[in-house]
């Protein structure tokens, strides 16, 4: 691997560590830039090369997993999203819906009684 590519590497690497560990704080791009010492602008890119998927969406996904951990212990809804950092149990239901094609409550059902319509 090139000298490039192994720096570019260990700063992704870098980034998704610090996505994973802050992952309930929903770190903005310029705070999560600023700890790998890059520019915003610069550390999109650069992620989204090398991780082929957005940091936003990156974190997004992360935060739907914990939600789901969450939910399969028996926690509610709204303490699913803010344990998971988020606002609202509106703003979790939209990552859900986006990233699982499911609803929080669909997934905490696990497919019980589905709705025909």
């Amino acid at each position: 691997m090139n000298p490039d590519a192994a720096r570019d590497y260990d700063r992704v690497e870098r980034a998704i560590e610090y996505l994973v560990f802050h992952r309930e704080s929903q770190s903005n791009l310029e705070n999560f830039a600023d700890h790998i010492g890059l520019s915003p602008f610069y550390m999109q890119r650069l992620f989204t090369r090398w991780a082929n998927v957005s940091p936003k969406r990156f974190l997004s996904y992360g935060t739907v997993e914990h939600a789901e951990q969450l939910l399969e212990e028996s926690a509610s809804v709204l303490d699913a999203a803010y344990d998971a950092g988020l606002s609202w149990s509106s703003r979790l239901r939209d990552l859900m819906v986006s990233a699982e094609a499911k609803t929080p409550c669909e997934y905490k059902a696990r497919g019980a009684e589905p709705a025909i319509r």
